[in-house]
């Protein structure tokens, strides 16, 4: 090349120019660039955006230009380190990012083309460093066609094809070859034919709760869209539209509802171990599965647990069963727990109405069931610093006592005793003698107490704190041991009772009256006609009552008096040993309420003359000028000890 031909700013170049170029990998000569021009087909090319790399050349003479990306690597390379200005088609026409994003949603068949053409263009490199890079093509070229013959198959590319390849390539790093030979294959861009009133038709048909299937909507929409007019594709199409062009979040949603929904998205895996033994519980009721008989007039039913667990071991620490779930049985369990184990920090439930009931979580700021006003009653829980925390219904992941509801049904609800009152979990797992019988309130009791046990005790729970090796005892009495949990003071227990105010103490020995049963206790003395409040177990009148002033003021304990049989005559000795030992006791106090006898007090009252000697001769515990001068009696022996004695008298009326 002569040093006085200069390279100008182009893409596109005759045979001529580019022999007077001299660039490396071309012949000097312009009869040697056009064999080469005529051996690899530059005329009949096109890039992989589809254009032609060949184009008649404009101006005198005519002829032919060829395109820079159809000359070897060196020559484009000198050509763009001697260039002024950087030709138009020197880098890659998309960033790599757009070009990659692209590649990862292209489908896995298409991903596999991709690799293919990445393994050609490296066998072709490889043998080019031996070959050169014309005969290498040739080879790969040449191999390719011995194996579609003996596949009995099409080749699979052509040395054009491949020259294709390394185009769409050029000046693009070697980690990002990939996403570059990508085929630009976008699909059928003409879909079939839909009228839009038809296809909105067949959506609003088929997005219901009732679930109809594609072929039922598809139905429905051509038995109302032929009299219209509409124009509706094959029902092969319409099933391909549902999946691609309705997301299937919203196919769930509108078929099968919000839980379904919920249940598709990701959940919280929580972490009990964070907890020790009877920081946080969990409370929650359940209906057995069973039909028992209550043993009185009321028809065989379905009994309700209401049962409290440990978060941490999962221990189920205190139960009770009733006929519907209410707040009493609640507080039940809960005095249970407070004086069993302790009194927990948090507590989570679901938002039920015996759970929410104002006279547990009263004043709570999560409480969101009933109207929430600033002068409710404070709730047990709240008043005893429990933390509360309502969670979703029918929860798992809110509340692990819902796995230990279907554990219990499984070794417990099934028990051979139970055999023809188990009734299944639902009509189609109804076994065949379900409600033939019923069992005895008692007798399920004791069973479930028995499964109960067993439940807590059973080895090689698969919980993060038994660790596959420890039953829930062993994981709870092992946290519990080295655990800081309040224990429930006797006053804090009679909270956990139920309140009844208003009460009225009756006259003449009558007490308190509740359920129409009589409760005494000899303080209820001195509050005669009062209102009181009680607290008192309602599953247990004969219980007796914890007695408390309208201000809070604990009273005393009033026992029940239940009615004993007319010719019950130890009953009636015991009665009025009981009584004399009242009637002295009182006696005792009262001889220590009174100084002076009534005739002593005759004397203070009667009149005298001289106002002067009455202040001389007063007693000193009478004021001066009330009382006329009367002759002082003769000075009794001072008893220093009343305030002693009055204490006896006191200590041995209560203990009456």
């Amino acid at each position: 090349m002569s040093p006085h031909v200069p390279i100008t700013p182009q893409e596109w170049f005759t045979v001529s120019e580019l022999a007077e170029l001299a660039l490396p990998g071309l012949p000097t000569t312009k009869r040697g660039v056009q064999m080469i021009a005529e051996r690899e087909n530059w005329s009949s090319t096109i890039d992989g955006e589809g254009m032609a790399c060949s184009r008649p050349r404009k101006g005198r003479g005519g002829g032919v230009e060829y395109h820079l990306s159809l000359l070897p690597d060196a020559a484009r390379l000198k050509l763009s380190m001697a260039m002024p200005a950087q030709t138009g088609k020197a880098a890659p026409a998309q960033s790599r990012e757009s070009v990659w994003k692209r590649y990862g949603s292209l489908s896995p068949s298409i991903q596999a083309v991709a690799k293919r053409r990445l393994e050609l263009i490296q066998r072709v490199e490889m043998l080019a460093r031996g070959l050169g890079k014309v005969q290498a093509v040739q080879e790969v070229v040449a191999g390719l066609r011995r194996e579609a013959r003996a596949a009995k198959r099409e080749p699979e590319v052509s040395e054009s094809t491949i020259y294709g390849w390394f185009r769409l390539i050029r000046l693009v790093d070697a980690n990002d070859r990939l996403a570059y030979l990508a085929p630009a294959y976008q699909g059928r861009s003409a879909g079939a034919e839909c009228t839009p009133a038809a296809w909105q038709f067949f959506k609003d048909y088929y997005l219901r709760f009732a679930g109809p299937t594609v072929a039922a909507a598809y139905t429905k929409t051509f038995e109302i869209g032929e009299p219209l007019g509409w124009v509706l594709p094959s029902e092969k199409t319409i099933a391909r539209w549902v999946k691609t062009r309705i997301n299937r979040s919203v196919r769930i949603l509108l078929r099968e509802g919000d839980d379904a929904l919920r249940r598709e998205l990701p959940w919280i895996e929580r972490d009990e171990t964070t907890f020790h033994a009877m920081e946080a519980v969990n409370v929650d009721g359940h209906k057995w599965d069973v039909i028992v008989d209550w043993k009185d007039r009321s028809k065989p039913d379905r009994p309700m647990m209401i049962m409290i667990q440990d978060l941490y071991s999962r221990r189920i620490l205190g139960w009770h069963l009733c006929r519907s779930e209410n707040a009493n049985a609640v507080r039940k369990v809960f005095a249970e727990v407070f004086k069993n184990h302790g009194i927990p920090r948090l507590c989570f439930f679901d938002n039920g109405r015996a759970f929410a009931s104002k006279w547990l979580t009263g004043g709570s700021e999560h409480r969101f069931r009933f109207t929430i006003r600033e002068e409710d009653q404070v709730g047990l829980l709240v008043q005893l610093g429990v933390e509360v925390h309502f969670t979703t219904p029918y929860s798992g992941q809110s509340k692990p006592i819902e796995r230990s509801f279907r554990d219990l049904e499984e070794h417990i609800g099934t028990h051979p005793a139970f055999q023809g009152a188990y009734v299944g979990n639902n009509p189609l797992h109804k076994p065949a003698d379900a409600g033939t019988r019923a069992v005895d309130i008692e007798e399920f009791t004791r069973i479930v107490a028995d499964g109960i046990q067993r439940h807590n005790a059973r080895l090689g729970r698969a919980t993060k704190a038994c660790r596959k090796k420890l039953s829930f005892d062993q994981a709870y009495a092992e946290s519990y041991a080295n655990a800081l949990v309040p224990r429930a003071t006797p006053e804090q227990l009679r909270q956990a009772m139920l309140c009844v105010e208003g009460l009225k103490v009756r006259q003449k020995g009558e007490g308190l009256v509740l359920a129409g049963n009589r409760y005494w206790g000899d303080f209820l003395i001195e509050h005669v006609g009062e209102k009181i409040a009680a607290r008192f177990d309602a599953e247990d009148l004969h219980a007796g009552l914890h007695v408390y002033s309208l201000a809070g003021v604990y009273l005393g304990f009033a026992e029940c008096w239940d009615k004993v049989g007319f010719a019950n005559a130890e009953e009636g000795r015991e009665r009025k040993k009981q009584q004399r030992k009242l009637a002295k006791a009182v006696a005792q106090v009262a001889s220590m309420e009174r100084q002076m006898l009534s005739d002593e007090l005759v004397d203070l009252m009667r009149p005298q003359e001289s106002a002067e000697e009455i202040r001389s001769d007063l007693p000193g515990n009478v004021v001066p000028g009330l009382f006329p001068k009367v002759r002082q009696p003769a000075a009794a022996p001072v008893n220093t000890d009343f305030t002693e004695q009055h204490d006896r008298a006191i200590a041995l009326f209560r203990r009456s």
